[in-house]
């Protein structure tokens, strides 16, 4: 997660989307009930486009606020909270 971030302060896409899971189960939800995207190739397609909007406002900062992180066997799941 924090790598996650410190790609996202670079404005690194290729970056962003190296730190997801290529499982097909793999989630990324955003701050909008409607962003929901499921799948590597749907996450990886969305952070393309977020990056290349982001870029035409200017650099976003997030800092992080907190992270939690659990695994069970071979499964596991990251959230974060960032100001």
């Amino acid at each position: 997660m924090e790598r996650m971030f410190r790609n996202w302060d670079a404005l690194d896409a290729n970056g962003m989307v190296d730190a997801f899971s290529r499982h097909a189960g793999s989630l990324a939800i955003g701050t909008d009930p409607d962003e929901w995207w499921e799948g590597f190739e749907a996450i990886s397609a969305m952070w393309r486009v977020q990056f290349q909007e982001i870029q035409s406002v200017g650099k976003l900062r997030c800092d992080i606020e907190k992270i939690v992180a659990w695994k069970e066997g071979t499964v596991g799941w990251i959230s974060g909270r960032v100001i």
